[in-house]
């Protein structure tokens, strides 16, 4: 016996309802009477909500019927088995229908709705097939769906993980985003339309098979943070392409698992090298800021080595509270000039750079060794302070270098 249209109404009511346990009555009297064209798009969201139910118990056998039942109905509905994916089953369109969606019995944009409301925060598996096998119709509904704001109140557009091979022009209408994330599709070129992106702030194209950018790229003239690593980038072309964005503080080429990247040891090197001159506003900074970057921030010996002791002591005024943390590091442990942990009695002491006032105190009160506040001919130990002061004379002899608490050790 047909359905009446007042049974259809009652019955997607029941589906597309918050309550659990209406879904399982809307799936019962499906399953009891049968499915119409009408009522496919409920049945394939019962599907979705019930992957993503959280309560234990008798779901799991509903979950498994459910299953059966759509795959009883593949020939007629165009749904093939569901397939296994990292997150749990999802579902996909059978390839017939790829370019062909919006003309399919699927209310898509009702379904997807459907998804969104309840289980918005969660990255379900109705976007990626929906964005994928859409035609551009299916991605002009979808698209708003996607765009959202994060943390900071930005306007952010997810397309990360559809295993998009191209970027659907379908964006345009989106150019004030200021968030975009092409993270993880199988894109091997970008379209050459960037000049049309001028609020965009942070862009992913991360896991990609990337080699170049676009020359409309060089429009992006408030990009802040450029994540883009695990591509096939030629090394010389991306470093010439970044340093034409003043305005870059983050950047990431290299992958944090080194068995990923995609480049030699010595490329690696270069690029981790840029990657930290752009994170310390040095991108375009003399070779000696660049070199004092290269050294104390990632540890390079050749780098320190060509250095001199005063580029050290010009880097203990830096704004960067690391970079003066790891310039006095270096200091202390500059060559035959490390403290051995005792003050000889003909020590001549001079303190460079603000100490604590306890420290200037107990020296005054100390009569077995001198200390002055700036080096003269008899100085033999320097303390050194923050932001010190006239320390021109360090070049012309050798002296021992000391922190304040190695005056009273």
């Amino acid at each position: 016996m047909p359905y009446t249209p007042f049974e259809i109404q009652n019955i997607q009511q029941l589906a597309r309802s918050k309550e659990l346990n209406n879904n399982l009555l809307a799936f019962e009297l499906i399953r009891a009477r049968g499915i119409v064209p009408a009522l496919l798009t409920d049945v394939y969201w019962l599907f979705n909500r019930f992957i993503w139910e959280k309560r234990p118990g008798g779901i799991q056998d509903t979950k498994q019927q459910l299953k059966t039942f759509l795959q009883s109905i593949s020939s007629t509905a165009a749904i093939v088995p569901l397939l296994k994916q990292p997150w749990g089953l999802r579902p996909m369109l059978h390839p017939v229908f790829e370019g062909n969606l919006e003309d399919s019995i699927f209310d898509l944009r009702l379904l997807a709705k459907l998804l969104f409301e309840h289980f918005g925060a969660i990255n379900a598996p109705i976007k990626s097939f929906l964005f994928r096998f859409g035609s551009a119709k299916v991605q002009a509904q979808l698209l708003p769906l996607l765009k959202v704001r994060d943390h900071s109140g930005r306007t952010l557009l997810d397309l990360g993980g559809l295993k998009l091979q191209e970027v659907p022009t379908i964006i345009l209408h989106e150019k004030n985003i200021q968030v975009l994330k092409l993270w993880d599709n199988e894109l091997t070129t970008l379209p050459d339309f960037w000049d049309k992106f001028q609020l965009l702030e942070e862009l992913n194209i991360a896991e990609n098979q990337l080699k170049a950018l676009p020359p409309s790229f060089m429009k992006l003239s408030k990009l802040r943070k450029l994540y883009a690593q695990n591509n096939f980038f030629d090394v010389a072309t991306i470093l010439n392409t970044v340093q034409q964005f003043p305005k870059l503080k983050r950047l990431r080429v290299t992958s944090s698992i080194r068995t990923l990247d995609n480049y030699s040891d010595e490329d690696y090197q270069t690029l981790r090298k840029f990657e930290e001159l752009v994170e310390q506003g040095k991108i375009n900074a003399p070779e000696k800021e660049q070199l004092l970057i290269w050294g104390l921030h990632m540890n390079n010996a050749e780098a320190l080595q060509s250095l001199q002791l005063i580029d050290l002591f010009d880097a203990l005024s830096d704004y960067n509270p690391t970079t003066r943390k790891k310039a006095k590091q270096a200091i202390l442990n500059w060559p035959n000039a490390v403290f051995n942990g005792s003050i000889p009695p003909d020590a001549s002491i001079a303190i460079l750079g603000m100490v604590s006032f306890s420290t200037r105190s107990k020296l005054q009160q100390v009569e077995h060794f001198q200390y002055t506040t700036e080096i003269n001919a008899s100085t033999t130990h320097i303390v050194i302070g923050d932001y010190p002061e006239n320390y021109n004379a360090i070049k012309n002899r050798a002296f021992i270098f000391m922190t304040e608490e190695d005056l009273w050790t």
